[in-house]
């Protein structure tokens, strides 16, 4: 029997028979032919026929059937009806076939009488509507849906296609994630916000390893997160996720393509397709969700043109299906391999250095050898120069020495906290990461409570590279010490102009690191506008110059670690200390 179908039912193309996934596909075959931009009155009707049927099919709401009487016409005699009126009134065509009702309607052509025909038979009655070969399915019950089971799914479609695209091809990364946005499955602002929370806790958990990065560009482009909120799981870290989000809004697209670029494992055939410049901040947060542990370090050595360290190969666990390994080797083929001449070429070496080594050992160790310090030494020889002048690095010793065995002397333990203190300043990131998560290189010689009365200076050199990464580390400023800040600004602008392209007559060691000094990063753009750097680059004198725009002690702050009554984790097991003086 025919039904009515609704509305929207005729806008999607759709018959009674249609389910919720006939629907979806007819949405999205129409979605993909409408442009948003240009019709949004359109998008706004398709969509609200896609909810409308959604609604019918899940409410089971049925069809209104049209009861048809005998006498009317129906859909299946109209095509025969057509000719049998059109034959009526062409002439010389065939009689209809109903000789009862031609009569009523037409006189008689001919003048005399004509004999009445023979009455015919009764009409048959019209053939009743085949039954519907498939049944109807019953009304379905209104389930209700769970968001976050519809936006893992989402998600895990949308990670088998992010896998598949180039690790650097951040458009089509945005696309993918554009096109998952859009799709019919995450029309619901629960299943977005759902899908969203997925994507961020990919992110902080860096579950994409080596893609992280490229996600994180996606995801800032996708779903405007310059514009509005980020969407967090529940326990995420808010002021992490803001730190990257913040930097990377910051990079323009050739440092995007460089930290892309920088994901990948550190190689020497890699560096020269990497497109680095001179102002490349290799300190930029992003470098925590783009980069592995431990290989910006060797990405930085490469760029330099220093030799880096391989990183150790971890062998994959074996999957299901991957051929058997080789078989190792018997021990008839070593047996044979022992009693071969290659073995003795090789054992020959070892045996004569092994007894060389053993002459030497039993003629007795040489007394000038230098002997390791214990922990007792080091903090004697911490006490004995007043804890003045020690190392970054020297610290940290003494600091692992504390956790065994912690000096005896109250005032040697103070100085001892305090240093860390410093130190801790100095080696944490300039954006505001963890000490763990820095690349930090000259901690052996930059030095803590030097003797001309700062609280941090460098060994060596003035513009050699310790005292590059000190001024571009940016920790000093937290020191709450003015002539510290002053000290440390003055000798980068002297640096800084003697790395200029006219300076032809500087030592072998300034010229390897005048790109360096001369790079226009964010300390030479902050600190060149200070007082001090003015002083410095004008020794004979500031007449006829403007003031600077910045004072220096404008930007000296000290750091809450400084002034904090903080207990080092190795004075809980510690003894009682032993008042005394140095």
């Amino acid at each position: 029997m025919p039904v009515v179908l609704p509305s929207y039912f005729v806008a999607l193309g759709l018959d009674d028979r249609a389910t919720e996934g006939d629907v979806k596909a007819a949405y999205a075959a129409r979605l993909k032919r409408l442009d948003r931009a240009r019709d949004p009155q359109g998008f706004q009707a398709l969509r609200g026929h896609y909810e409308a049927a959604i609604a019918h099919l899940r409410e089971g709401r049925g069809f209104h059937e049209i009861e048809i009487q005998d006498g009317d016409p129906t859909d299946d005699d109209a095509p025969e009806e057509a000719p049998d009126e059109a034959s009526d009134e062409a002439p010389g065509h065939a009689p209809s076939d109903v000789p009862d009702e031609a009569p009523a309607s037409a006189p008689s052509p001919s003048p005399s009488p004509a004999p009445s025909p023979a009455p015919s038979p009764a009409p048959a009655p019209a053939p009743a509507a085949p039954a519907d070969p498939r049944p109807r399915p019953p009304p379905q019950p209104d389930l209700e849906v769970d968001p976050e089971r519809v936006a893992g799914v989402a998600y895990e479609d949308f990670l088998a296609a992010f896998w598949r695209v180039d690790a650097r091809a951040l458009a089509a990364a945005v696309g993918l994630l554009r096109n998952a946005l859009a799709s019919p499955a995450l029309a619901s602002l629960a299943v977005r916000e759902a899908f969203e929370r997925r994507v961020v806790g990919a992110l902080l958990s860096r579950s994409l390893r080596r893609r992280s990065g490229l996600l994180l560009f996606a995801a800032i482009e996708a779903f405007r997160w310059s514009e509005r909120q980020p969407l967090l799981p529940a326990g995420g870290d808010e002021a992490g996720l803001h730190r990257w989000i913040d930097a990377a809004l910051l990079l323009d697209e050739r440092t995007r393509t460089i930290w892309l670029w920088l994901a990948e494992e550190p190689r020497p055939a890699l560096i020269d397709a990497v497109p680095l410049h001179r102002e490349f901040d290799w300190n930029s947060a992003v470098r925590e969700i783009c980069c592995q542990p431990g290989e910006l370090g060797r990405w930085h050595a490469l760029a330099v043109g220093e030799p880096a360290a391989p990183a150790p190969r971890e062998a994959p666990p074996p999957r299901l299906g991957d051929p058997p390994p080789p078989s190792r080797t018997t021990w008839r083929e070593w047996l044979q391999w022992l009693r071969s001449p290659a073995f003795l070429l090789l054992i020959a070496p070892l045996l004569t250095a092994g007894l060389v080594m053993s002459l030497l050992w039993m003629r007795g160790e040489d007394p000038n050898a230098p002997k390791p310090l214990s922990c007792a030494d080091r903090f004697a020889a911490a006490s004995q120069a007043h804890w003045k002048a020690l190392s970054i690095g020297q610290v940290e010793l003494l600091n692992r020495c504390a956790h065994e065995a912690p000096p005896p002397k109250c005032q040697d333990r103070e100085h001892l906290k305090r240093l860390t203190r410093l130190a801790v300043v100095i080696v944490s990131s300039r954006d505001g990461g963890s000490a763990d998560m820095t690349y930090f290189f000259g901690k052996d010689e930059v030095v803590l409570d030097p003797e001309d009365g700062l609280l941090v200076a460098t060994r060596g050199e003035p513009c050699d590279r310790a005292a590059w990464e000190l001024y571009r580390q940016g920790g000093w400023l937290r020191m709450g010490h003015g002539p510290t800040a002053e000290a440390i600004v003055r000798r980068a602008a002297v640096c800084s102009q003697m790395a200029g392209p006219t300076r032809g007559d500087a030592a072998p060691s300034m010229l390897s690191l005048a790109s360096e000094w001369s790079a226009d990063d964010w300390a030479f753009k902050l600190l060149s506008r200070t007082d001090a750097w003015q002083v410095a680059t004008h020794p004979n004198g500031l007449a006829g110059l403007p003031p600077a725009p910045i004072k220096l002690d404008s930007l000296v702050t000290t750091d809450p670690k400084l002034t904090e009554a903080r207990v080092e984790s190795w004075e809980d097991k510690a003894p009682a200390c032993v008042a005394g003086g140095r």
